[in-house]
């Protein structure tokens, strides 16, 4: 089963990092709002692609934001458009 985490414009990395921290051995895709640009950085994203890592998750992103894309595209993070 796939976890879903939804993630605003207003969460910052840690709060999704603390969302995230709630997970192991599992698959979880983060489904960002329209509005949320907080992973087309790349040091936010690897930030978050490690802790996944470490927990054994599968992470992806679900997204509109094409910046987002890329960013997930060049840390190896699955990402899907919605």
């Amino acid at each position: 089963m796939t976890e879903t985490i939804h993630v605003a414009a207003y969460d910052n990395v840690a709060a999704i990092q603390q969302r995230l921290a709630r997970y192991h051995n599992t698959r979880v895709a983060l489904v960002l709002a329209d509005d949320a640009r907080q992973l087309a950085n790349p040091v936010r994203l690897e930030l978050l692609a490690r802790q996944a890592h470490r927990q054994q998750i599968a992470l992806a992103v679900v997204t509109r934001q094409l910046s987002t894309l890329d960013a997930c595209r060049d840390a190896g993070v699955s990402a899907f458009v919605s």
